[in-house]
């Protein structure tokens, strides 16, 4: 198949996921009750929920500097926020192409080599799901609140001897595929050509990711690591309050739950998390709702679950928009300069 054709089937399948998702939750919902929601709004706290979302992404940006040092002593705490920012710009267009601009505006940036700044991106995003378990166990420590037996449930489903089956049958078959790849590299032919332009890319994201063993401040990129979440849940704290007419039973543990919950949606390759979130946060209150918190009907909880996901969404999509734009256009008068 041509790669043109590849792309655009690739891009086609990822509209499509966001688009069907978005109409499945849209078709559960009562949409006079979803706009009164909205309606009685508090939007101090949604500002404030987006002032969280510029801080996270600023950290991030801190964050992810410490490990590209080390290969690129140069790089300033803007250079790496562009990168982010950029990168967030264009993962709502295309899913997952954000790391690898991001990478490319390091390079072009610090003269960095490409591979060894996306070995720091894999580390990155390594951190992040490190960062996801600890949530999970911060969760649990604390009882879980209103979500408790929804998050204990979900443990239970996914952590089973079938997926612990599944992770190791990866790890293996990822460890064939890396072996064959440094035994073919040395064959003179077409394959062999491109096995070792595979294992040049591995070898420096390796080196990339190698790079966080030897920066300085480890302790900080922890500190900036708690500081982000923080922003995360925060996030969570000010939806929860900007809609206390319809989430007036939500606590503090509530919102940390659903900064993990709906942190699960940018596994799935929808652009900028359209869809994926709203259906898998719908999904998460309309159960906890429908079970009995306030006994109400499927269509409320529905109506309840969407009201938050787009409040929560679309607010902070917002944010990596003006932020991205803000980054390009930083970019582009530093280069006329």
């Amino acid at each position: 198949m041509d790669s043109k054709v590849k792309k655009i089937l690739k891009y086609v399948l990822s509209f499509a996921l966001a688009g069907g998702l978005i109409a499945y939750s849209c078709s559960k919902v009562d949409w006079n009750s979803l706009g009164k929601a909205v309606g009685s709004c508090r939007w101090g706290y949604i500002l404030l929920a987006m002032l969280a979302g510029v801080v996270a992404m600023y950290f991030r940006a801190l964050r992810w500097r410490l490990t590209i040092k080390p290969i690129a002593p140069s790089i300033t705490r803007m250079t790496s926020f562009h990168g982010v920012n950029i990168g967030n710009l264009s993962n709502m267009a295309v899913p997952y192409s954000g790391e690898l601009v991001r990478c490319g505006v390091i390079t072009s940036g610090t003269g960095a080599p490409y591979d060894q700044v996306l070995g720091t991106v894999a580390l990155d995003r390594v951190w992040d799901l490190v960062s996801m378990f600890a949530t999970l166990l911060l969760v649990m420590l604390l009882g879980g609140g209103r979500f408790g037996e929804f998050v204990s449930g979900w443990v239970r489903e996914s952590f089973d001897a079938s997926f612990l089956l599944i992770i190791a049958l990866l790890l293996v078959a990822g460890g064939v595929f890396v072996a064959a790849v440094a035994l073919l590299r040395k064959h003179d032919s077409a394959l062999g050509r491109l096995c070792a332009k595979v294992y040049g890319l591995l070898r420096g994201m390796l080196q990339g990711f190698g790079s966080c063993i030897r920066m300085k401040g480890k302790w900080l990129f922890v500190f900036y690591t708690v500081v982000v979440w923080s922003m995360y849940w925060l996030q969570s704290v000010c939806t929860i309050n900007a809609l206390q007419g319809v989430f007036s039973d939500l606590g503090l543990v509530d919102a940390l739950c659903l900064t993990l919950i709906g942190s699960l949606a940018s596994v799935l390759p929808a652009p900028g998390s359209f869809g994926t979130f709203h259906a898998i946060i719908q999904f998460a209150l309309s159960s906890v709702y429908f079970q009995g918190i306030l006994a109400m009907d499927k269509v409320a909880a529905d109506s309840y679950g969407m009201t938050y996901a787009i409040m929560a969404h679309e607010t902070q999509a917002i944010v990596f928009i003006l932020l991205g734009v803000f980054s390009l256009i930083m970019l582009s008068v530093n280069k006329k300069k």
